[in-house]
């Protein structure tokens, strides 16, 4: 896990042959992350066709 700015980060790609079964997947994964009890100083989120992968 990389540390920038103080923060550890991480990152998950995720891919699939099929769009739309990929924006089903990314959509019910945010709401479980949404349903999630917040913890201090934790953040996340999601970007979709990201440009820099670093």
């Amino acid at each position: 896990m990389e540390r920038r700015g103080g923060r550890y980060r991480t990152q998950l790609l995720v891919q699939s042959a099929e769009r739309p079964r990929l924006q089903r997947f990314l959509a019910g994964w945010s709401l479980a992350l949404r349903a999630l009890p917040r913890a201090k100083g934790l953040r996340w989120s999601l970007d979709v066709d990201p440009q820099d992968m670093h």
